[in-house]
């Protein structure tokens, strides 16, 4: 076995039209691998800490969600929900379909899909589920989706304007004097 990965570095999609701040963008190049071939996914954007635990065969990622971050989430599943699976037998990103397994072998809870690994998409069909509610608090929007190519190991995010308003005007949660707890749903 290889020495585990520290986790892809997921750089900002530059989007026309929504503003650019001082974080890292994708190349023009690299957007192009990250819409190529390959098996990709697209997930809501998770917030939380992130963190991450071996499994027999697997190390997974996950957002550690207890504390509220962008948005306060009311309809968690549990405080750990993983985004990533690196499998450590074949030293290979997990086919997303391994997600299910996890889920019901040992209860891992996997941030939502957004678009299925298997249909086409392009930044405008990405772009467009920024609009989506949140699948953790139906009464507000995503704070972004996370693009990810497997194949190409590249990924991306588009973040939601709204949130990054919020962290460039100096309300980000790291900056708040209390932390409130985001809600489990118990269902």
């Amino acid at each position: 076995m290889t020495e585990l990965p520290k986790y892809v570095e997921v750089k900002r999609i530059p989007v026309e039209g929504f503003p650019r701040v001082g974080k890292d963008y994708l190349t023009e190049d690299e957007v192009n691998l990250l819409f190529g071939p390959g098996r990709k996914v697209v997930q809501e954007k998770i917030d939380g800490k992130s963190e991450w635990e071996m499994t027999k065969k697997a190390q997974v990622f996950y957002e550690f969600c207890k504390y509220r971050h962008s948005i306060p989430y009311t309809h968690l599943p549990a405080w750990k929900i993983a985004f990533d699976v690196w499998d450590t037998v074949n030293d290979c990103w997990a086919d997303p379909i391994v997600y299910r397994i996890l889920h019901r072998r040992f209860g891992w809870n996997f941030a939502p899909t957004l678009i299925e690994p298997l249909k086409a998409f392009d930044l405008e069909d990405v772009v467009v589920l920024l609009k989506s509610h949140s699948a953790y608090n139906p009464d507000h929007q995503i704070e972004g989706v996370v693009i990810k190519n497997y194949d190409q190991n590249i990924f991306g995010k588009i973040v939601n304007p709204e949130f990054e308003d919020e962290v460039s005007s100096g309300v980000h949660p790291q900056k708040r004097r209390i932390q409130e707890m985001n809600r489990l749903e118990f269902t």
